[in-house]
C-alpha cells in the first residue's frame, strides 16, 4: 500500500471583521480605500461603483469583491439593502490590490447570503453558523480568482523571509541590522533587494503595515487612539496622527468616523 505523502498545505487565516446588511441610502462616497476585502451584494438595481472609468452595477445576480487599498467611488440612485462583509486574508491574497472582480450568483451562492441575512435579522452576528457561512461566500470566491493574481511578487525567499518577520513583530522597534541578520546581507544590499521587490525598504514596510493595521483598529474596535498608537509601536497618539495623515491623507480621527 503506497503511504499518502503529506502535504503543507496553504493556510489562508481568513479573518472576518464585519458582516452586515444596511439600507444605503447614505453610501454616496467619493474615497473608498482601506486595507481590508470587500464583499457586496444589493437585492435589488440601485447602487453602483465607479472605478478606473467603469461603471459597475451592484445587482442581485452578480457578486462584487474588492481587494484591499482599491479606490473607488460609490454611488447610490435608490436606497437598497446592502450586504457585505469585510474581511482580510494571508498573502498572495493580502497582495492583491487595485481591482475589481465580479462574479456570477447561483442558486448556493444566494442561499448562503439569505442564510447570513436572517441571522442577521436575529441579531446573531457572532454565532458560530454565520462565521461558517462568511468563510464559505469567502473561500468560495477567492478560489474563483484568475490565477495570475495569486502569483507572490516577493520572489527572493530573503525579501519574504523579512516581510514575515516584519508582520510578526510589527510593534516593535526594528532596525536595519536586524533584516541584515535575518537575510545574510549587509544593512544596504538588503535595504536595496527588498525595495526592488516591494517598492520600499524593510522600515517603510514596517511603518505601511503599522498604518493598515491603524485602520483596522479604528474601523472595527472601541479601542482609543492612544491605545491603538501604544500597541503597534508608536511614541503617543499625535506620532500615530502624523503618520497616518502622511500616508492616508485623513486623520486617524477621521478615518474612524468615514462610512465605508
Amino acid at each position: 500500500m503506497i503511504k499518502n505523502k503529506y502535504h503543507d498545505f496553504y493556510e489562508p487565516d481568513i479573518r472576518l471583521l464585519f458582516v452586515d446588511q444596511v439600507l444605503n441610502e447614505g453610501w454616496d462616497n467619493d474615497r473608498l480605500s482601506a486595507p481590508f476585502w470587500r464583499f457586496y451584494w444589493n437585492d435589488e438595481p440601485g447602487s453602483y461603483i465607479l472605478f478606473e472609468g467603469r461603471r459597475i452595477e451592484i445587482i442581485p445576480n452578480e457578486i462584487i469583491l474588492i481587494p484591499p487599498n482599491t479606490h473607488f467611488v460609490s454611488r447610490v440612485v435608490k436606497a437598497t439593502q446592502h450586504f457585505y462583509i469585510h474581511f482580510v486574508v494571508k498573502p498572495p491574497y493580502n497582495l492583491i490590490t487595485n481591482k475589481i472582480f465580479t462574479f456570477p450568483v447561483n442558486s448556493d451562492l444566494l442561499n448562503t447570503v439569505e442564510s447570513c441575512i436572517k441571522l442577521i435579522r436575529a441579531q446573531r452576528y457572532d454565532s458560530f453558523k454565520m462565521i461558517f457561512l462568511c468563510q464559505k461566500l469567502i473561500c468560495t470566491m477567492l478560489a474563483q480568482l484568475p490565477e495570475k493574481e495569486l502569483k507572490n511578487p516577493y520572489t527572493d525567499v530573503r525579501v519574504r523571509k523579512v516581510a514575515q518577520y516584519i508582520d510578526n513583530n510589527i510593534h516593535r522597534k526594528l532596525q536595519n541590522t536586524n533584516f541584515a541578520k535575518l537575510a545574510g546581507m549587509h544593512s544596504g544590499a538588503i535595504n536595496r533587494l527588498f525595495k526592488s521587490q516591494t517598492g520600499q525598504t524593510p522600515l517603510e514596510y514596517q511603518k505601511l503595515q503599522r498604518i493598515e493595521k491603524a485602520c483596522v483598529l479604528l474601523q472595527f474596535s472601541d479601542k482609543s487612539i492612544e491605545q491603538i498608537a501604544d500597541e503597534l509601536g508608536f511614541y503617543d497618539r499625535f506620532h500615530l496622527s502624523r503618520v497616518f495623515k502622511n500616508i492616508r491623507d485623513i486623520s486617524p480621527a477621521e478615518y474612524r468616523n468615514f462610512i465605508t
